[in-house]
């Protein structure tokens, strides 16, 4: 079966959006002099916009470089595509077959060999003469995917026990340590809870320690060959996550798994982040932490078909936001909403805000919106912020380098203060009184 390939630029663009529209780093330089902080021409408030760009957004991101490939490269955006085409896929196919496995066993008489099938997957299932103890093996195509033991509690539908598996996920193969404990009801599984933990290379997902638990509630397959078929409707995971670009800690709600008649398998529909998470850098954190909530829904889940290539007629259609806290190292902590959608193909459209409160409790803000089209590479945007002023840029990244970014800074009315444009790869700024200054 083709995995799930979801295109999530997802907090990608939105990041893109955020710094290109900031210019993409700090600091500054020109021909001219420091703006004076009392003086409120608007000339001087566009001067200050700038200023207020790179205090506000720029702070908080690791530039690497100039345009939309430089600078996606935030835990935010890292993070949400690892949510989406990761994390989410993978806890709801592996918690499909170890449902499966547990489920199965009920079924195989003591000291004798069950075989069952499920899609492309052939399990195999040998239980022990004391009949709490049990061995298996999952095969696709004659090659074993699964192998591990479990332990049950009886074998008319196991309702606890222990479960020690390898597992081929994406990832690679998935180690699985966990105790189960499940609910049955007209005479189908309803839930299981597990503790434990589940590593994979490039993530971890510990749910070990007092309090923590991964959870999941079950329904039967529509239309399933099998009558006792079921799949996992929605999960629950509480502890850490780790990856290879950022450390969880929090609750994970995956509220919404459907069943997708085109591939028959469960695709997680919606879910929710909320906690706090932490950029990794080699296995180590940077300082850049985000506390809040993340919430995405994949509104064509049912219908979306994961076996072909996306095409305007075959895309996910979804909608993701941010909502909460970003600090950084010496730096003031910003509250901010980001937000993206696509709903058409290859086209996005961004919302942003962030919002800061300074030592003198006056408030800066930064609000705006655009859209990203990945045929034509072009991202367009308006930013503005609480003295009036607005920024609009556009971003081509068909073009040569010096051509690529482009806008203007001008006042609500209209009137324009500055011009933003690229000399020898660097964002700029020029204002109408001549001065002006690098970007980052």
């Amino acid at each position: 079966m083709k995995r799930l390939k979801v295109s999530i630029l997802f907090i990608a663009i939105l990041s893109a959006f955020a710094l290109i529209l900031t210019g993409c780093g700090g600091g500054g330089g020109g021909d001219g002099v420091g703006v004076p902080t009392a003086d409120t021409t608007n000339l001087n408030k566009a001067k200050a916009l700038v200023a207020d760009l790179r205090n506000t957004v720029l702070s908080i991101y690791n530039y690497q470089g100039v345009g939309v490939p430089g600078v996606v490269e935030t835990p935010f955006k890292n993070l949400s595509e690892e949510l989406k085409t990761k994390i989410e896929p993978e806890l709801t196919a592996t918690v499909d077959r170890i449902a499966w496995i547990i489920e199965s066993a009920g079924s195989v008489e003591p000291g004798t060999t069950g075989a069952f099938t499920k899609d492309a997957y052939v399990l195999t299932i040998t239980i022990f003469g004391d009949g709490k103890e049990a061995n298996f093996k999952v095969e696709e195509g004659g090659t074993t995917i699964d192998s591990g033991t479990l332990t049950l509690d009886n074998l008319d539908q196991p309702k606890s026990g222990t479960f020690t598996a390898t597992m081929k996920t994406a990832s690679g193969n998935l180690e699985a340590s966990l105790n189960y404990s499940a609910t049955v009801s007209g005479g189908s599984y309803t839930s299981m809870t597990f503790t434990g933990y589940m590593t994979a290379p490039g993530l971890s997902l510990d749910f070990s320690e007092e309090g923590r638990k991964l959870s999941a509630t079950f329904a039967k397959v529509p239309g399933g060959q099998d009558p006792d078929d079921i799949y996992p409707t929605s999960i629950y995971l509480s502890g850490r996550i780790t990856t290879t670009t950022a450390q969880m800690d929090g609750t994970l709600n995956i509220s919404s798994i459907v069943w997708n008649s085109v591939s028959d398998q469960p695709l997680p529909k919606s879910a929710t982040f909320d906690g706090s998470f932490q950029e990794l850098k080699d296995g180590f954190t940077t300082g850049v932490k985000f506390a809040g909530k993340i919430t995405g829904s994949w509104d064509n889940a049912e219908t979306y078909n994961t076996e072909i290539d996306e095409s305007s007629d075959n895309f996910p259609k979804w909608n993701a936001s941010f909502d909460g806290k970003i600090e950084a190292p010496s730096r003031p902590t910003i509250t901010a909403f980001l937000k993206v959608a696509q709903s058409e193909y290859k086209k996005y459209a961004i919302d942003v805000n962030y919002r800061r409160t300074n030592t003198d409790e006056t408030v800066v803000f930064l609000t705006g919106n655009g859209s990203y089209n990945d045929t034509t590479k072009i991202l367009a945007a308006t930013l503005s912020n609480q003295d009036g002023m607005i920024v609009t840029i556009a971003h081509d990244d068909t073009k040569s380098n010096d051509e690529k970014f482009s806008g203007t800074i001008k006042t609500s009315g209209g009137e324009k203060m500055a011009d933003l444009y690229t000399q020898n790869d660097v964002p700029m700024v020029k204002y109408i009184d001549d001065y002006f200054e690098s970007i980052f």
